[in-house]
């Protein structure tokens, strides 16, 4: 009798997960699990406001004591334009992001002071170089 009744309430059990999933499934207030943030932004010239090509973007985090700042392989495009995307499970927290281009005065900055949330896991990050000036 209680192998039956073990037998019965896994099959029930798995009944109401199945309704669970399906009901997750139809509803739309239900937001989809993160599966890290995308990053878009401009890098421009602080004088002439215009996009700086070739900027590099290195990221580290305030945690990292060191700040050993590690290549994302973003760089920008002709207008300055960048996208960074994150891996899976990952959203915007302790980031710093790091701008480097010869010519340039190097920039730091802390995404979570810096960025605008532009949707769900979609942020926007401008940013000003200031030229170099001898």
């Amino acid at each position: 009798i209680f192998g039956i009744y073990i037998m019965m309430s896994s099959k029930k059990y798995l009944i109401n997960c199945a309704l669970f999933l399906i009901f997750l499934s139809c509803s739309d207030s239900v937001e989809p699990l993160a599966d890290g943030y995308t990053l878009i932004g401009t890098v421009l010239d602080s004088r002439t406001n215009k996009g700086i090509d070739s900027v590099q973007i290195l990221e580290t985090t305030t945690y990292d004591d060191s700040l050993r700042f590690v290549f994302t392989g973003i760089i920008t495009d002709s207008l300055g334009s960048f996208i960074y995307k994150t891996g899976p499970a990952t959203g915007p927290s302790d980031e710093l992001f790091k701008f480097e281009r010869y010519r340039y005065l190097t920039k730091i900055v802390e995404l979570k002071l810096a960025a605008q949330k532009v949707s769900n896991y979609k942020y926007k990050l401008d940013v000003s170089l200031n030229p170099y000036i001898r």
